[in-house]
């Protein structure tokens, strides 16, 4: 009897706001913080605050945009808690505390299904940061697909130079790549492969 298991190889563990963890107090734009990276099933949001002034709520979108704590779907308060993701499409995180949610303490993703992982991953070419694609380069599939709207298909005219690589806690791994992706100066996420 052959028993399939969803592959949470190559899932990564993203550090919410990089180095200035989740405050605030810092000059960390969080909604634009996780516009960047695309998240997948498996992945996780790690998240280090000061336990004493803030938490982390994870709420609807009507509680998201109002900064409303009041029916959070999960509620954090450790200090240092990481967040299996397991549900495709928008989650949403604030801060418990009202006015650090309306200080920007919030931000909301989508998460992609395993799915997208071959999609994405269908276009090696395209999709190593490190060198500027081939002409032609090739044509990426799945673009029109509604799950992956910041999905971008190269085109002949597409280059991506990354401001750095992503540090891998696996020394055998190797980093995955994504298409038009740019890896931001001091961001960190690690790769865990969880076999």
């Amino acid at each position: 009897m052959l028993i399939t298991v969803p592959s949470m190889v190559n899932s990564f563990t993203f550090n919410v706001g990089d180095a200035a963890g989740w405050s605030a107090e810092s000059d960390t734009n969080y909604t634009k913080w996780a516009m960047s990276p695309f998240f997948f099933i498996a992945d996780r949001l790690h998240f280090v605050y000061d336990s004493n002034t803030t938490n982390v709520l994870e709420v609807t979108s009507p509680d998201y945009e109002s900064c409303n704590p009041t029916s959070p779907l999960a509620t954090y308060n450790t200090g240092n808690d990481t967040i299996l993701l397991t549900k495709v499409g928008h989650q949403y995180f604030i801060s418990g505390n009202h006015v650090d949610c309306n200080k920007r303490l919030k931000f909301g993703i989508v998460v992609y299904n395993d799915t997208n992982w071959r999609i994405i991953r269908a276009c090696p070419e395209c999709s190593n940061p490190y060198k500027a694609p081939k002409t032609p380069c090739c044509k990426c599939t799945g673009c029109d697909d509604p799950l992956i709207p910041r999905l971008q298909c190269c085109d002949e005219n597409t280059s991506t130079t990354p401001t750095t690589s992503p540090t891998s806690t696996t020394p055998a791994s190797t980093p995955i790549s994504l298409p038009n992706h740019t890896v931001r100066r001091g961001s960190s996420f690690d790769t865990n492969h969880v076999t």
